[in-house]
C-alpha cells in the first residue's frame, strides 16, 4: 500500500497502486530479466486494444510497425545483454490501426549485487515532434533545391561573435568548403569582397552591430 501526499491539518491517504499505475497518463510495462514483458498497464492495452495475454513475452512485437522490429528487437536483446537502458523510436499500431510513433525507455531495476531483477518502461507518444520534423525536411530540401537552381544563397551572422552560417548554396557561390562551419565573417565573406569596396562592408556591419546592442 502507498500513500499520498496530504497537506497541512489532512492525513495521508491510503492508495491502491493497481489504480495508480493505470490511472496517470502514461503508458507503462515491466519486464522479467530476460526480456519477457510481463504487465502492460491499462491505458497501453486500450491504446492497441488487446489483452495483456495477447501482449505478453514477446507478443508485442505484433503491434510493432513491421519496418520497425527488427531494430527495436535488435536494441531491446542488446539492453538485456548489457544491462543498460534502453530507448528506442518506433511506430506502434493503435486500437483502429494507424501506426503513431513512439519514444520507448525502459529502466532496470537491481538489487545489492547488482543484478537485473526487473525491467520498468513507459512510452510517449511522439507523432506530433516526427510529423514536424518531416515538415521541416522537405522545406529544407525545397528550400535547397530552389537556391541550388536559381544560384541564389541565405545566411545568417551573429553579430556579437562574428560567426557566420551559410546555406549549401551560398558556399558553393563563394567557392569555400561546405564542412567548414562556424568561421568568422573575417575568415570567409570578406575574402571575397574587392580591397576598394571592404571598408564599405565593414562599416556597415559595425553600424549593424550597434543597432541590435552588440
Amino acid at each position: 500500500m502507498i500513500y499520498a501526499v496530504a497537506s497541512q491539518g489532512h492525513k495521508p491517504q491510503p492508495m491502491n497502486l493497481q489504480l495508480l499505475i493505470d490511472s496517470i497518463p502514461a503508458l507503462i510495462h515491466s519486464g522479467l530479466p530476460d526480456g519477457y514483458l510481463d504487465f502492460f498497464n491499462r491505458r497501453w492495452l486500450s491504446y492497441v486494444g488487446l489483452s495483456l495475454e495477447d501482449l505478453s513475452g514477446w507478443k508485442w512485437t505484433a503491434t510493432i510497425h513491421p519496418e520497425d522490429v527488427a531494430a527495436v528487437v535488435e536494441k531491446w536483446r542488446a539492453a538485456l545483454t548489457t544491462g543498460e537502458p534502453f530507448e528506442h523510436e518506433a511506430r506502434v499500431r493503435r486500437a483502429d490501426g494507424e501506426y503513431r510513433w513512439f519514444l520507448v525507455r525502459t529502466v532496470p531495476l537491481r538489487d545489492e549485487m547488482r543484478n537485473v531483477v526487473k525491467w520498468f518502461g513507459t512510452s510517449t507518444e511522439i507523432e506530433d515532434r516526427k510529423r514536424a520534423e518531416a515538415a521541416l525536411r522537405r522545406s529544407e530540401a525545397y528550400l535547397a533545391a530552389a537556391q541550388r537552381l536559381s544560384h541564389t544563397g541565405s545566411w545568417a551572422l551573429n553579430m556579437s561573435s562574428g560567426e557566420l552560417f551559410w546555406s549549401q548554396e551560398t558556399y558553393r557561390i563563394f567557392g569555400f568548403d561546405p564542412t567548414r562551419t562556424g568561421a568568422s565573417i573575417n575568415e570567409t565573406f570578406l575574402q571575397r569582397i574587392h580591397p576598394e569596396d571592404r571598408s564599405k562592408i565593414e562599416e556597415g556591419l559595425k553600424a549593424a552591430a550597434i543597432q541590435t546592442g552588440s
